[in-house]
């Protein structure tokens, strides 16, 4: 369900960001509804809200607004973070269309309003955060992220692949584990889409599929937090 990945490091600390976001979302829809889960959460609110062309965190927003106006807001930690999964949506969205401009900016949306169900402190540093994290943004190469679009669509094969083929019993020993299994396929892909995707090498295929994994939003389920190294 994601697109980060890569060499190029203003997008690896917009990764960052978003896990830390989509976490406290998660977290919070998890803690606050019985028996869901985060694959609850993914299912039912975050894949929608991707899938759904016209999004719009700030038309949720309003939407909320209005109908507190005749009916107050039955859980306001809910609707906030509804509002704040909107924008993190716009945010990916553009992130995948390679407009990391705008991806920030609504990631800083999504940063304010998943502040709202977190203590104070945690809109301040992701606030901080999103903020230096933009300026590095602003002065990334345009080369470099032309080289990530290019690489986007083998990544986000592997992202599908690191979750169709999971072992159904047991999972993935490691991410090391997932990226060995799935290598041949990533690559075979990427030779068959030279069109469209940069063709991963023989010699490197293992150790590039290794980091993209690290960066899907979903790591944390897939393979286990351990300390893994790529040889």
């Amino acid at each position: 369900m994601n697109t980060f990945g890569g060499e190029h490091k203003p997008e690896r600390t917009f990764h960052n960001m978003a896990v830390r976001v989509v976490t406290i979302l998660s977290s919070h829809f998890v803690n606050s509804i019985a028996e869901k889960t985060a694959e609850n959460f993914e299912n039912e609110i975050l894949i929608p809200m991707l899938e759904e062309d016209s999004i719009s965190g700030e038309r949720m927003y309003n939407e909320i607004k209005t109908q507190s106006a005749t009916r107050p807001v039955a859980n306001p930690e809910t609707a906030a973070m509804l509002v704040a999964c909107a924008y993190y949506a716009q945010s990916l969205k553009a992130s995948r269309d390679n407009d990391l401009s705008l991806a920030w900016s609504y990631m800083a949306d999504a940063c304010y309003w998943a502040g709202v169900i977190q203590p104070i402190q945690t809109i301040y540093q992701l606030r901080e955060d999103t903020i230096q994290a933009t300026r590095t943004n602003d002065a990334s190469n345009a080369g470099k992220a032309s080289a990530k679009k290019k690489h986007g669509a083998s990544i986000d094969e592997a992202f599908r692949l690191a979750r169709e083929m999971r072992p159904k019993e047991k999972g993935w020993k490691s991410r090391l584990h997932a990226a060995r299994t799935i290598k041949n396929e990533v690559r075979a892909f990427s030779i068959r889409n030279k069109d469209s995707t940069i063709p991963l090498s023989e010699h490197e295929v293992e150790t590039t599929v290794f980091k993209w994994l690290k960066a899907m939003p979903d790591a944390a389920e897939l393979f286990p937090l351990k300390a893994e190294k790529s040889s």
